[in-house]
């Protein structure tokens, strides 16, 4: 009987942690040889990441805070055939509100001949943030930045309204215009 209710104690604790990226904490309220009682609490801050594109199931995920773009993806189902899988840095942290979209192969290759220019500016317009942190004084946070001002307020009318992005003042500004095309 005590092996019996420890194998059903184990099986269940395994299906408790199986999920989508979430923490969780277990608590036993008490102990009984007959049945156990188990209080889940979550024990990390939530975000939520929409993603989009070519994932088995797009969608908006909650994720812990600290969850990665492949713990977006395996959430998602995974990639499609078709997918772009190496599009994004999949060991990139997300943050909260932020939409993720995997491109195909063919998206990719046709957006590749638009967004650099034959004078080999970047637009900021078309660019992903892989492609912005190309510019000069763009990293990783400060090109997510300007994709999400993008997304929110739609494309830029020109390259001087980049310095309304979070992040990005004068200086930045006058190092990477030369750098930068809004077609």
């Amino acid at each position: 009987m005590k092996l019996n209710s420890t194998v059903t104690f184990v099986a269940a604790f395994s299906l408790l942690l199986i999920g989508c990226g979430r923490e969780q904490k277990m608590v036993l309220d008490h102990v009984d040889t007959e049945k156990s009682t188990m209080v889940i609490e979550e024990t990390s801050t939530k975000i939520f990441v929409y993603i989009c594109g070519a994932v088995q199931k797009p969608g908006v995920y909650e994720m812990p805070e600290n969850a990665r773009v492949c713990d977006l993806i395996r959430c998602a189902g995974g990639f499609c055939e078709n997918a772009k899988e190496d599009y994004y840095n999949q060991a990139e942290l997300l943050f909260d509100g932020e939409k993720v979209y995997i491109p195909t192969e063919d998206e990719f290759i046709q957006n590749e001949s638009e967004v650099s220019t034959d004078s080999g500016k970047v637009n900021i317009n078309l660019a992903d943030s892989t492609e912005l942190m190309t510019i000069p004084g763009i990293g990783a946070t400060k090109a997510a930045a300007i994709v999400a001002y993008r997304e929110a307020n739609g494309k830029f009318q020109h390259i001087e309204d980049i310095v309304n992005v979070s992040g990005i003042g004068d200086s930045t500004y006058q190092n990477m215009k030369d750098y930068i095309t809004i077609s």
